[in-house]
């Protein structure tokens, strides 16, 4: 996204969506990311597989029903949650041909995350500063039509909507360290919490 908008990262503030299995929304003020929803787990958006952010009483209700143990619980939450909880299925090809099919519940569910996922766009824009250059959409469900054209019209009007379709993930690593070899940019070091030792 940088390399489009033509400049360095450390000078851009993005808000950044990976829309996979999980979904994550970040705030990158300054080429730093501030601000996330954590996708496993965390709050934020349901995902094809996850539950994202539930209502706490209920939450509370389940752990103490002994219905599941832990990890079935777990299992249940970032698994067998979010589509595959409503519908039964999270292979976005397979719901869209039930929505072809005129089923109105899968199209409600998935106009449900949608929203959930611009929603969650919105507040990491605050995140960034409120003066983002771009909103970035990433991964596999970037390449649904409905799903990206539903983001893109729903959060358009915040800052442009930049798409890159699939997960990246090596593309970006691969070009991180071509970077720091070829001198464009210096590695940085960073200290876990409790060690002494420094890792590059």
């Amino acid at each position: 996204a940088a390399g489009e908008i033509g400049r360095p990262l450390e000078d851009i503030n993005l808000v950044v969506a990976h829309l996979g299995g999980g979904i994550t929304v970040a705030a990158i003020r300054g080429g730093k990311m501030v601000d996330n929803t954590i996708a496993l787990l965390g709050e934020g958006p349901f995902a094809p597989r996850r539950t994202g952010r539930l209502p706490m009483a209920e939450l509370i209700e389940i752990c103490y029903s002994g219905r599941f143990s832990k990890d079935e619980l777990i299992g249940e939450l970032t698994e067998r949650g979010g589509l595959r909880s409503y519908l039964g299925e999270d292979r976005m090809e397979v719901i869209e041909d039930r929505i072809a099919a005129g089923d109105r519940k899968a199209e409600r569910i998935v106009k449900a995350m949608i929203y959930q996922v611009a929603k969650e766009m919105g507040a990491m824009f605050v995140a960034a500063g409120c003066d983002g250059e771009a909103i970035v959409l990433t991964g596999g469900l970037t390449r649904n039509k409905r799903v990206r054209s539903g983001v893109r019209s729903l959060v358009r009007q915040l800052a442009p909507v930049m798409v890159f379709e699939g997960s990246l993930e090596m593309e970006a690593l691969a070009d991180g360290v071509a970077a720091v070899l070829s001198g464009r940019c210096r590695a940085r070091s960073y200290r876990p919490p409790g060690r002494r030792k420094t890792i590059s």
